[in-house]
C-alpha cells in the first residue's frame, strides 16, 4: 500500500484511486507533472502474477487512442509487481449506465470507438477476453467530449507472439463443471465452453452486450452466472428491438445482433470488419444535429446530455433512443400506448373547442357595438 508523497520507480504517489480483488491502483506524477496509473498487485493475490504479465505483454502490443497505453512494467523485490499506464481522465461506463440508457447515435460511436480499439488489438493478435461496462473508460477530452478506452488486459489471450502461454494453469477457472474466464453476462458461449480457444469473435459478442445493455437498459440474458451459461449455451439470444424502428434503428439493431450470434462464425470476425459496420452508421449520425454524443476518434466531440435515472424494470427510458435533437426539441415517439393517444386526442379537441369559443365570443362583441353604433344614429 502506497502513501501520498511516496515515490515509485521514479513516480511521486498523489492519491490511491481504488482496489480490486486483485490489484490497487493509485495515481501519480513523473517528475515532469505527467498523471500516470500505478496498478500493483495486491498481496491476497499473489499467486495471480500472470495477470499481470499477460497485461503489460498485451499493452505493450497495441498503440491505440482507444486501448490504455503502458509506460513501465516491473518485478522488484521493493515494490512487487508494478503496472504503470496513462492515467485516463474520465468516468466508467459502468457508472454512466448507472444513470440512464443512451440514444442511438451515442450507442453507435461508442460502439465505433470500442471496434476501433479491438481491432488495433485483434492485428496485433490480443484478445482481450474481459470486454464489458467495468472495463472501459469514457476518457474527458479537451474540448468536453467522451471517447472510449478499453483497458485490464488481465484476462488476455495472445495469439501468435511470446507470452502467449504465461500460465496454462490460469487459461482455466473450473465452476460447477463450467470452464471459464471472463463475466458471465458478456462472455461468448464458446469462451464458456473453453476460454483458452477464444478468438477475436468472442470480444465482438463481448461489445455487442455492451451495445445492446447501453440501448435497451438491460442484458440480452439476465440472472445468475450459472444460469446465464447454461442459457447462452442452448438459447438464442433475444433479438435486439427498439421503438426506433426507422432505418437507422434498425440498421443499429441488426449489427447488434450479429454480435450477439450464438455460433461464432455468424458474428463479425474482428473489431476490423465490426468498425467497418458501424462506420457506415456512423455517416448518418454525422448528417443529424449533435445531440450529446460519445466520439469515435473522427466525430465532433460534444458533451452528453442530460441523464435521466434508467427504469427499474429494465425497459427503455421514454424517447431516450430519440436523440437526434436536443432534449428541448426531441421528436415525439413513433409509437405511442392507447392511453396517451386518447390523450392526444383530448388535447387537440380541447384546443379547438377553445379556439371556436374565442372566435364566438369576438363576433358577438362585434355585433353589439355595432348594433349600438346604428341605435345611436
Amino acid at each position: 500500500m502506497f502513501r501520498p508523497g511516496q515515490f515509485v520507480l521514479g513516480y511521486e504517489v498523489v492519491r490511491k484511486l481504488g482496489e480490486g480483488s486483485f490489484g490497487a491502483v493509485h495515481l501519480a506524477r513523473s517528475a515532469d507533472g505527467a498523471l500516470v496509473a500505478i496498478k500493483t498487485l495486491v498481496a491476497a493475490a499473489a499467486d495471480h502474477g500472470s495477470r499481470f504479465r499477460r497485461e503489460a505483454a498485451g499493452l505493450r502490443r497495441v498503440n491505440s487512442e482507444n486501448v490504455a497505453k503502458i509506460v513501465d512494467y516491473t518485478e522488484s523485490e521493493e515494490f512487487g509487481r508494478v503496472l504503470v499506464m496513462e492515467y485516463i481522465p474520465g468516468e466508467l461506463l459502468s457508472s454512466a449506465l448507472e444513470l440512464s440508457v443512451f440514444s442511438v447515435p451515442e450507442s453507435v460511436e461508442l460502439g465505433l470507438g470500442l471496434a476501433r480499439g479491438l481491432a488495433d488489438m485483434h492485428v496485433q493478435g490480443v484478445v482481450h477476453r474481459d470486454i464489458k461496462p467495468s472495463n472501459i473508460m469514457l476518457r474527458t477530452t479537451s474540448d468536453g467530449g467522451h471517447m472510449p478506452v478499453i483497458f485490464d488486459l488481465g484476462l488476455a489471450r495472445l495469439l501468435d507472439g511470446p507470452g502467449a502461454a504465461l500460465d496454462p494453469r490460469a487459461e482455466h477457472t473450473s465452476t460447477g463443471g463450467l470452464v471459464a474466464i471472463g463475466t458471465p453476462a458478456y462472455m461468448a458461449p464458446e469462451q464458456i465452453l473453453d476460454a483458452a480457444r477464444a478468438l477475436p469473435s468472442a470480444d465482438v459478442y463481448g461489445v455487442g452486450v455492451c451495445l445492446y445493455r447501453t440501448a435497451l437498459g438491460r442484458l440480452p440474458f439476465e440472472g445468475d452466472d450459472r444460469d446465464i451459461a447454461r442459457r447462452k449455451l442452448t438459447e438464442e439470444p433475444p433479438p435486439l428491438k427498439l421503438p426506433r424502428q426507422d432505418e437507422f434503428g434498425l440498421r443499429y439493431a441488426a449489427v447488434v445482433n450479429r454480435c450477439l450470434a450464438r455460433r461464432a462464425a455468424e458474428r463479425f470476425r474482428d473489431g476490423a470488419e465490426l468498425a467497418e459496420a458501424l462506420q457506415e452508421l456512423s455517416q448518418l449520425v454525422a448528417h443529424v444535429p449533435k445531440a450529446g454524443r460519445i466520439t469515435s476518434g473522427t466525430l465532433a466531440r460534444v458533451e452528453f446530455p442530460a441523464r435521466r435515472p434508467p427504469p427499474s424494470s429494465g425497459t427503455l427510458a421514454p424517447g431516450s433512443s430519440l436523440a437526434f435533437r436536443s432534449q428541448k426539441s426531441r421528436p415525439r415517439a413513433l409509437s405511442s400506448t392507447p392511453a396517451s393517444t386518447f390523450g392526444a386526442v383530448r388535447k387537440t379537441w380541447w384546443q379547438e373547442a377553445v379556439g371556436s369559443r374565442v372566435l364566438l365570443i369576438a363576433v358577438a362583441l362585434v355585433a353589439l357595438v355595432l348594433g349600438v353604433w346604428l341605435g345611436l344614429h
